[in-house]
């Protein structure tokens, strides 16, 4: 995890323990990583920020999702992991994010198939801020320590584990 101005970022590492995650879903499948690609995925949220001058967290997250969604940089479950990856990165900066899952599938699809629409960040963010919300004091210093659950859709038995480090 990198703070900059106030706001956490996922770092690669993380994006690729999010990529894990979302492939104990489907067991068969291998993880394999573009580096490149992903770098470019993880720094869109930071670049948006500072382009744009935007500090709305569900624009990030938004941007975060469509950014992995669309690099391909791993070999199989893109779209579970900008999911898992922007409900960690509301997580990290206070929030919680749970929407139904029928509506994860429906607008990853979108995303993935290149509907404009749903490749806005702006027009998408209301999405993830309609499905969002605060997290309480406890449940923030829980968060911000070294590890994190994160609960998903994909495996609503058991909580995902991502370890997040706290750098400065």
């Amino acid at each position: 995890m990198v703070i900059i101005e106030g706001i956490r970022y996922l770092d690669c590492d993380d994006l690729i323990q999010c990529n894990k995650a979302a492939l104990k879903c489907t067991p068969k499948e291998r993880h394999v990583v573009n580096r490149v690609k992903l770098e470019g995925a993880q720094s869109r949220p930071s670049i948006y920020k500072y382009y744009e001058q935007c500090g709305d967290v569900f624009i990030l997250a938004a941007c975060l999702f469509i950014s992995i969604n669309k690099a391909h940089a791993f070999e199989n479950a893109n779209k579970r992991t900008g999911f898992l990856a922007s409900q960690v990165f509301l997580q990290i900066n206070g929030y919680i994010f749970s929407p139904k899952l029928e509506d994860t599938l429906h607008i990853a699809e979108q995303v993935a198939i290149g509907d404009r629409d749903h490749n806005d960040p702006v027009l998408l963010s209301s999405w993830f801020k309609s499905y969002s919300s605060l997290l309480e004091d406890s449940q923030k210093a829980e968060c911000l320590g070294e590890q994190t659950d994160c609960y998903s859709d994909l495996s609503p038995d058991e909580p995902i584990r991502l370890t997040l480090r706290n750098e400065p």
